[in-house]
């Protein structure tokens, strides 16, 4: 196993991101996860989800939002959320993490396609 040095190291380049798909609809749910060495892991206490469109922060998630596992952060997205999102776009990501002891790193900027939706007014069970 890796010291939290030697995977913070590598952090930014061994981030693995996956999501349901790789197109974003407006007004759907999708979850994005991404699998990160545990040693970073078990070492971060805040994080920082940022997502960004045509070059500014459109939305920020923090520590709270996230699932977070023992080599993993997963975050699911609202529908309103997505559906705020600029369509036929892109959304950029990228997340922040610091340490107990202050030290702060971010992963490789993540990309996915925004894709087209005819409607993104929020759909409610039942409704």
């Amino acid at each position: 196993m890796p010291t939290v040095d030697e995977a913070l190291s590598s952090a930014s380049g061994d981030a693995i991101f996956s999501t349901d798909s790789d197109v974003i609809i407006p007004a759907t749910t999708p979850t994005l996860t991404v699998t990160l060495d545990s040693a970073v892991i078990a070492a971060t206490s805040t994080y920082n989800w940022e997502f960004s469109q045509g070059g500014n922060i459109v939305m920020e998630k923090k520590t709270a939002d996230l699932t977070i596992g023992e080599d993993y952060l997963q975050i699911t997205l609202t529908q309103l959320e997505t559906g705020a999102l600029a369509a036929a776009g892109s959304v950029e990501m990228q997340i922040h993490g610091t340490m107990d002891d202050g030290t702060s790193w971010k992963t490789n900027i993540m990309s996915r396609t925004i894709g087209s939706a005819l409607s993104t007014t929020e759909l409610k069970p039942g409704g």
